[in-house]
């Protein structure tokens, strides 16, 4: 029996996963015989996001080049019984792992294959001239979570039920019993091991906006819930993002996910699962009908002045905008315990600022694809005529709430927030903003004058840059 371990314990990191005992079972069924192709193992291979990861690793390693940005690719160069050798050399989850470690990991396995084929049909249905690479991102999406559960890290199980029995928001959880989201871990190991760009730049909440990535975010999503029974109330509102993104009504979605799930639905019992129930619109039609789950705030981030003060030097020394952003971002979540925090760039030609960096909205693709519209005479517009510091409070709540976009009050669920209007050079430049999410962890004047420390200081650093390109053509 392995012991339990956490992700921070790299050397740890680079020893093998251990795999599902059916992928093993399916690669042994197929064979290695001349008839047998790098497509047929891949497609074997990516059912196991674990063993997926280990084919590309082995696939880097041995040609000592970037990983293959698809799974046929790294079977291929490395040889269909290469891969099969080194796949029954890997330890078994059912073997080598704790037994209160297994179920969880298979059921993280099983959302990530179905999140694959879900990618790759949806890939295909927009005419993307890779759907494979985007069924690989998907596959890894939940890289953070399934190498935790995989390594027997002991904060998992508490994690687990923290969200499910606790109704505790996943981005609370993660931050007190993690540290960090899982979202963050995931991306630091596709840098750690070189993976493709798209599996990491699919896990960054900001890049949602982004269409590739959002389509990975979504089938990520819908297989959480096909995996769920199709029984959360937010499956209505991933269900409609992913119809609008992909330009599909709701009725042929349903027959896509439909037809995923049945041509999934042998391989269930290898994942220790019950088979999935079939998406109808009579089902859709009961969850409209149910609210959104609420969480329970057990508990209020707490401040924590050390990574405070390494936000303030990361503004302090940032070689780029972007830097100085991600910095004050930092700060805003994990220095004052704002649960989320996000900043939104403006187009001056268009009059919109969207949002580009995010903390603490790994869950909320919709917040994360944001714009606002700021030529008028509402919040956004006041604060863009000149740099503005504002608390939305009880005192300013009455005749601030109303001037709010309806958009933003519908996303955010509050009626408190800080909002900071960035000028650089004299020109409009961006907003910060940064709330708690729920209204029993109120904003307090400490983190109010926090707040306006980080962005002032960002502020004037963004001044002290070079002049980037967006400025250089708008000044």
């Amino acid at each position: 029996m392995r012991t339990m371990v956490s992700v921070d314990a790299s050397p740890v990191l680079d020893r093998d996963l251990p795999v599902l005992p059916a992928s093993l079972a399916r690669l042994a069924a197929l064979g290695a015989g001349a008839q047998v192709t790098p497509r047929m193992v891949a497609a074997i291979v990516g059912d196991d996001p674990l063993l997926a990861l280990a084919v590309l690793r082995m696939a880097q390693a041995e040609r000592n080049r970037p990983v293959p940005a698809t799974l046929e690719q790294a079977v291929f160069a490395l040889g269909v019984p290469t891969v099969n050798r080194a796949a029954r050399a890997l330890p078994f989850i059912d073997k080598d792992l704790p037994e209160p470690m297994r179920a969880p990991l298979k059921r993280a396995l099983a959302r990530g294959a179905l999140a694959a084929r879900i990618a790759r049909v949806l890939a295909q249905t927009v005419g993307d001239s890779e759907p494979e690479e985007v069924a690989l991102s998907a596959l890894l999406h939940r890289l953070g979570e399934v190498v935790l559960w995989a390594r027997g890290d002991r904060r998992m199980p508490g994690l687990r039920a923290a969200i499910v029995q606790g109704r505790v928001a996943p981005h609370e959880a993660e931050y007190v019993l993690l540290g960090r989201s899982l979202e963050s871990i995931g991306e630091g190991l596709v840098r750690r091991w070189q993976l493709p760009p798209l599996v990491g730049t699919a896990m960054l909440a900001h890049n949602a906006r982004a269409p590739r990535e959002l389509l990975v975010m979504l089938s990520a999503q819908l297989a959480r819930h096909a995996v769920g029974g199709w029984r959360d109330p937010l499956l209505v509102h991933h269900l409609a993002m992913a119809c609008r993104h992909i330009q599909c009504p709701r009725e042929p979605m349903i027959e896509i996910l439909n037809e995923v799930a049945n041509q999934f639905g042998p391989l269930v019992r290898g994942y220790g699962l019950p088979p999935f129930p079939l998406l109808s619109e009579v089902r859709l039609t009961k969850l409209e009908a149910q609210p959104e789950p609420s969480y329970h705030q057990s508990f209020c981030l707490a401040p924590r002045r050390d990574l405070f003060r390494t936000a303030v030097r990361g503004i302090e020394t940032a070689a780029s905008e972007d830097a100085a952003i991600q910095a004050v971002l930092h700060g805003a979540h994990h220095g004052l315990a704002l649960n989320r925090a996000f900043f939104a760039r403006l187009d001056p030609d268009s009059e919109m600022l969207t949002v580009t960096r995010a903390a603490g909205t790994d869950y909320e693709p919709a917040l994360n694809r944001l714009q606002l519209r700021c030529g008028g005479d509402d919040l956004i517009g006041l604060l863009l005529r000149k740099p503005t510091q504002f608390w939305l409070n009880p005192q300013n709540q009455s005749f601030s709430w109303p001037l709010v976009p309806e958009n933003l009050r519908n996303l955010i669920g509050v009626q408190a927030f800080f909002m900071t209007s960035v000028f650089v050079h004299g020109k409009a430049f961006g907003l910060f903003y940064a709330d708690r999410r729920s209204e029993s962890c109120g904003l307090d004047n400490q983190a109010f004058t926090g707040f306006q420390a980080l962005t002032a200081l960002a502020t004037r650093h963004l001044e002290a840059l070079p002049l980037s390109a967006y400025h250089a053509l708008n000044s």
